[in-house]
């Protein structure tokens, strides 16, 4: 199952002035992709005489949690600049692709946006509870 999710956001003014607008497709992981992402999202250290100290860690689960559920994505950056020539601010469209990397430096009201989008769909809420087992 998946779902489409529009992407409008923007920060600050003038040459500094940051937009991203799309869509975003991210689907729903099934048991195993759900396990082996909360397996991942962890910190493992060995302390002491070889015994293991197991750390979540919330940063890098909210990270993969959007990564593993992208599918697609149809997102323009827009960023400004100050033409020589006409000293006016100019806009410069761009395609963002969604790599692990470039998810890492979203900013971070977008990033939240994700990762609440992706909770969102993948939460067993008591109505999808309901809906499941009226089927």
């Amino acid at each position: 199952m998946q779902k489409v999710y529009e992407i409008v956001y923007d920060e600050d003014e003038g040459v500094n002035k940051v937009e991203f607008k799309g869509t975003i497709t991210l689907k729903r992981l099934n048991w195993d992709e759900s396990n082996v992402l909360q397996s991942e999202a962890v910190n493992m250290q060995f302390v002491g005489r070889g015994i293991p100290s197991v750390t979540p860690d919330l940063a890098k689960g909210k990270l993969l949690a959007v990564w593993k559920s992208y599918v697609s994505s149809e997102i323009i950056k827009t960023t400004y600049f100050i033409d020589k020539v006409t000293k006016e601010i100019k806009p410069k469209e761009e395609t963002y692709p969604i790599t692990l990397e470039t998810l890492k430096v979203i900013p971070q009201f977008l990033g939240d946006y994700l990762f609440d989008s992706y909770t969102e769909f993948n939460t067993l809420t008591e109505k999808k509870k309901e809906q499941s087992e009226a089927r």
